[in-house]
């Protein structure tokens, strides 16, 4: 919704690059009718998973992309899962153009200042003990920000909630729009 109505991505399409990480089913259908000026979808292509013919097989960590390719990468619900977010972060900075735009959302807990990692914690029972999953390495705190403008990122906060209350949105859950200075 929000990319839809508010940054109006339709109608900016055929002058963006997008960059789409770990690409949803249901934006890609969409996105996919967009006329975009480049439209890239990359995920780390794991062993008993099936990738559409669009998806190219990329690690976040080591992006095979020039510097300052892109004038928006989306990527929601993909750093919990990787070890070394904050190369993972830089990645994303680097193959941002300089005012490009990222949408990095992760699962955040509201009680929680500091960010909870431990990279002991290696099984998958215990990952799910400790991070909710046992596919995620750590549980977002409220420092998230701090991390994010740390690569060097502004971050806005964005919570659509009150303007589509009708979509069933989490009224707590926000989305952390980055731009690169």
């Amino acid at each position: 919704m929000y990319l839809k109505n508010d940054f109006k991505i339709e109608s900016k399409a055929k002058n963006i690059k997008l960059l789409h990480m770990a690409p949803e089913d249901n934006l890609t259908k969409l996105f996919l009718k967009f006329k975009f000026k480049e439209y890239v979808c990359g995920d780390l292509f794991l062993e008993g998973y099936k990738y559409p013919n669009y998806v190219k097989n990329m690690n976040l960590l080591e992006l095979p992309i020039i510097d300052n390719s892109f004038d928006l990468v989306i990527c929601n619900h993909v750093l919990e899962h990787i070890i070394d977010d904050k190369q993972a972060m830089k990645e994303i900075f680097r193959v941002l153009k300089p005012g490009g735009k990222a949408i990095l959302q992760v699962p955040i807990s509201a009680n929680t200042i500091e960010t909870i990692e431990d990279n002991k914690i290696t099984s998958k029972s215990e990952r799910e003990k400790h991070f909710g999953q046992y596919d995620h390495v750590r549980i977002y705190g409220q420092d998230y920000i701090q991390k994010l403008n740390s690569i060097g990122f502004r971050t806005e906060i964005i919570n659509i909630y009150e303007n589509y209350k009708n979509f069933a949105l989490n009224p707590k859950e926000n989305i952390y729009l980055v731009t690169k200075k």
